[in-house]
């Protein structure tokens, strides 16, 4: 069993499921991050990102994302056998 601040794992469906559950959070915050308005260069202005919902929102996306990095770094080291075996499942020849 893994555990390192709220996030266990103790099997390969389990890690599976936390993975899918951090993308969907990461990519909605990614979604509310990119539907801030851009300049005609495709940044987001300095106004912008001196708002307190745009840093809120930033804020919460990095700590999120985070999350991801540490349950995907994790999961490799502890089901490194079962991610493999999905891969050539999914991908296999024939």
């Amino acid at each position: 069993m893994y555990q390192q601040n709220e996030i266990t794992m103790t099997n390969y469906s389990e890690y599976k499921e936390l993975k899918s559950n951090q993308n969907t959070i990461v990519d909605m915050l990614s979604d509310k991050l990119n539907s801030f308005p851009k300049s005609s260069f495709g940044l987001i202005s300095d106004e912008v990102r001196a708002t307190d919902e745009f840093k809120n929102t930033n804020v919460q996306y990095n700590r999120e994302f985070k999350k991801l990095q540490n349950i995907n770094q994790t999961g490799v080291k502890l089901f490194k056998k079962e991610i493999r075996k999905d891969y050539e499942n999914r991908y296999k020849k024939g």
